[in-house]
């Protein structure tokens, strides 16, 4: 089952990153209809972000990318970024999360692009 699965890979990458209460109770005692990744706080999803989109069959690459640039823009004090409000949304909203994926694959996209310009001015 999908969800199992997604459960037990997010849990693995929030116990290796020192989330282990995150880890238990998204994998040792979800609910029945599922984890409760809303649960989680914000390292610990961004932790669980890209696993998780593997997990349910989803390409983690566009995901891993937006955690980094979520990091970034919260190293520098943006933390209403795009990045950080998609990423959260992705792993808390199990309806939306295809769409979810879509738009943020493409705000990766434009962001590498805008930096791709900068990179070629200098």
């Amino acid at each position: 089952m999908v969800v199992t699965d997604a459960s037990t890979r997010a849990a693995a990458a929030l116990a290796s990153a020192g989330h282990e209460e995150a880890a238990r109770a998204v994998h040792d005692d979800p609910p029945a209809d599922g984890p409760d990744l809303a649960d989680l706080d914000l390292d610990a999803a961004l932790v669980a972000a890209a696993p998780l989109a593997d997990a349910v069959g989803l390409d983690p690459d566009p995901v891993a990318t937006a955690v980094e640039y979520a990091r970034a823009d919260l190293d520098s004090g943006d933390e209403g970024s795009r990045f950080v409000t998609f990423v959260w949304d992705f792993v808390t909203d199990a309806g939306g999360r295809a769409l979810i994926h879509q738009r943020l694959g493409e705000h990766v996209e434009r962001r590498e692009m805008r930096e791709s310009d900068v990179d070629g001015l200098f």
